[in-house]
């Protein structure tokens, strides 16, 4: 489960709700207006990130986004050939450090957060 604050959540809810089936479903009209496309985008990024981050706590690593974006380099290589064969090979070698090189960032971004976070527990616990 995730902490968050339940009436932030309940406001959430029922705000989406409201905007769903109170607003866009009775008066379709607004569908066409620039705000109803801006606020499905930005309600999609929210929800893919979320429940990206939900997995990849679940699954430990972030193995998902390192599969996603070696297939999308390895997908664009025909692509990249026509443009130039410097940059063609320039995204195999990419793709043969990839792994190590994401391995690396990961667990430096891991150790900072818990730096950065743990610091923020300990002033908590020594002003109760």
């Amino acid at each position: 489960f995730v902490k968050s604050p339940l009436l932030t959540t309940a406001f959430q809810i029922a705000s989406r709700l409201f905007l769903v089936w109170g607003v866009v479903d009775i008066f379709p009209e607004v569908q066409s207006h620039w705000a109803f496309t801006t606020m499905t985008i930005a309600w999609s990024i929210t929800e893919c990130v979320r429940y990206s981050y939900y997995a990849f706590n679940l699954v430990g690593f972030q193995l998902y986004t390192l599969l996603c974006e070696s297939i999308l380099v390895y997908e664009s290589l025909p692509y990249s050939k026509q443009l130039s064969v410097t940059y063609y090979w320039l995204q195999i070698v990419i793709l043969f450090v990839y792994v190590p090189g994401f391995y690396t960032l990961y667990t430096y971004m891991i150790k900072q957060r818990k730096r950065y976070l743990g610091k923020g527990k300990d002033k908590a616990q020594k002003t109760d």
